[in-house]
């Protein structure tokens, strides 16, 4: 990440913090900082190079469902730097209601199919390449990887593997658009919606 200064100074030029900036946490993919502001909180966050893709991906899924999406104030895409508004109260911190997830899932997929028309661009622009085509070489990189399951269960998730890749390539000769998969989609994260 830049110098605080920098960092400050950016944040800055999009909202008036009225308190002090502090982190709120830092992870392998981003850190971020909490930044109060008049009568609510707003969020920095400093992308890691492996979640470069998402200040820009946050703002263009914003423009078009600014009602499923946290406000973007401001965004660098060079410097993978993003600045949002507080979206409210995760419904994990409510106990992670089932009816939160039967209220929002609906609306998550009305995005999702609403953004097979960018999902071309959003590659392009560097989000991960989920589509059903990648994800057999995935599920054999997974189970080569050091898992944390017993030595049993390794073996069936390996022995899986080319019943995935049948089950792939049967989904992928149907007609189903492709979209965007950006992993942000848990009871941490999730909001009701309003």
């Amino acid at each position: 990440m830049a110098t605080m200064p920098d960092v400050r100074d950016w944040i800055r030029a999009h909202v008036e913090p009225v308190g002090a900036i502090e982190t709120a946490h830092e992870r392998p993919w981003a850190t971020v900082l909490r930044v109060p502001i008049a009568g609510r909180v707003a969020w920095f966050q400093a992308c890691a190079p492996v979640q470069a893709f998402e200040p820009r991906l946050s703002a263009e899924l914003y423009s078009r469902w600014p009602d499923r999406v946290a406000q973007v104030l401001g965004y660098d895409e060079e410097r993978s730097w993003l600045l949002l508004a507080d979206a409210g109260t995760p419904i994990g911190a409510s106990g992670n209601p089932p009816e939160a997830w039967l209220t929002a899932l609906p609306l998550y997929a009305e995005l999702q199919r609403g953004e097979t028309a960018h999902a071309r661009e959003h590659l392009a622009h560097g989000v991960p390449d989920l589509t059903v085509v990648t994800l057999p070489a995935r599920y054999e990189d997974l189970v080569r990887q050091d898992l944390p399951l017993e030595a049993d269960e390794v073996i069936c998730f390996r022995e899986f593997a080319p019943r995935f890749s049948t089950l792939c390539d049967a989904l992928a000769r149907h007609d189903i658009s492709e979209s965007v998969q950006h992993d942000d989609l848990y009871m941490g994260i999730v909001t009701p919606p309003p």
